[in-house]
Formats: structure tokens, C-alpha cells, sequence
């Protein structure tokens, strides 16, 4: 049985998200242009294990209030900030969706931001910029051509890789706060008796 991640995509209202949606499924994407919400799915299969995901990948719209992607943001495993390295108002954006995400209380999702190299256009967005931007929002970054398919599917293969690294760590964090707690309590249980039995 397939697991199913949802990843939400969000970027300045200047990038063409759903491009990269088509791309995700071969170019025969089949979504509205007009809906502000769209999706497309693929199964992808994982190394090592050879884990089955189902993957989900949701263009949230971005000429929307904050209030209206809240729920959007809850609901996703992992979220795609993208901008394009040709477009610096779309770099310069980043900070806003990255603040909107943590307003949100989304601290257990995968963040990633990915830049689109376009080939017929002259980057304007430098890597010292890129690399001083992820160090300060504490991002992982990736860098795709759409235009030519490029590193499409090694995004998401590592995307699926780093929802379900994030997972297992979250589910250890919380096996061994609930030994914690449990051993605490058997000792605070046992202290409470002890002082029955000298009361008595």
C-alpha cells in the first residue's frame, strides 16, 4: 500500500508554479489555469527500501490572504518555496512566504526552497544571495530547469527523502519524550507511596 505525502508549492504570484506541476507528471497535466488550487500526483519509489510514496504536489495560490493557505500549510508534509534566479522580486518574496509558514506553528513539516534556472534568461540572483538567504531561514536548497526538465526528479526523490527522514526523527523525539514522562511518573507514584507509608 502506497503512503501518501502532500507538498504544497508556494512562490511570488510572477512564477509559474503549475509549469513545474506538468512537469512533475510528464507533460500531461490535464489541470484548470483558472482554479486557484491545483494538484498532481505520481507514485515515486525510493531508495533505499524501495518505499512506495504516493506524492501529492498542491500550487497554492498566490494572490491569496495568509488565513486562506493556513490550512493548506497544516495539511502538507513538506512545503516547496519557489522562486525563479531571473526574477529578484520573486527571491525577495521569499522571506514573506518563509514568515507566513511559521506563523502557521509549522515546525514538523520538510521546507525546502528551490530556484528555476531559466536558460533563455540572465540570472540576476547570485549564489552568495541564495546562500546567505538559507543560512539565515535555516532552508535546504535545491536548483531545477524547468524549461528543460532538469533536476525535476531528483527534487522530489529527495523531498520524499527528507519527509520521511523528518518523520522518523519526530517519531524518536516523541518515543523518547513519552518514556520520559513515563518513567518520571512511575517515580513520582513511588515517591507518593513511600510518603504514604511513613505517614502511616
Amino acid at each position: 500500500m502506497e503512503e501518501i505525502f502532500n507538498v504544497s508549492v508556494v512562490s511570488h504570484y510572477t512564477v509559474d508554479k503549475l509549469l513545474l506541476l506538468r512537469k512533475f507528471v510528464g507533460d500531461i497535466y490535464s489541470g484548470s489555469l483558472c482554479i486557484p488550487v491545483d494538484c498532481a500526483q505520481r507514485s515515486v519509489e525510493i531508495e533505499p527500501g524501495g518505499i512506495k510514496i504516493r506524492l501529492c504536489v498542491w500550487s497554492l495560490p498566490s494572490n491569496y490572504n495568509f488565513s486562506d493557505n493556513k490550512v493548506s500549510y497544516k495539511l502538507s508534509h513538506g512545503i516547496i518555496i519557489l522562486f525563479d534566479l531571473s526574477n529578484m522580486v520573486s527571491f525577495e518574496h521569499i522571506p514573506v512566504l518563509h514568515n507566513n509558514i511559521k506563523r502557521c506553528g509549522v515546525v514538523n513539516n520538510t521546507v525546502l526552497l528551490v530556484g528555476n534556472r531559466c536558460y533563455h534568461s540572465q540570472p540576476v540572483v547570485t549564489q552568495r544571495q541564495i546562500k546567505n538567504l538559507c543560512s539565515s531561514l535555516n532552508l535546504r536548497y535545491y536548483e531545477i530547469c524547468i524549461d528543460d526538465n532538469y533536476g525535476i526528479d531528483t527534487l522530489f526523490n529527495n523531498v520524499c527523502h527528507e519527509i520521511t527522514k523528518h518523520a522518523a526523527s519526530n517519531k524518536n523525539k516523541n518515543k523518547n519524550y513519552h518514556e520520559k514522562y513515563k518513567h518520571k511518573h512511575s517515580v513520582n507514584h513511588s515517591e507518593k507511596n513511600n510518603r504514604r507509608c511513613v505517614i502511616m
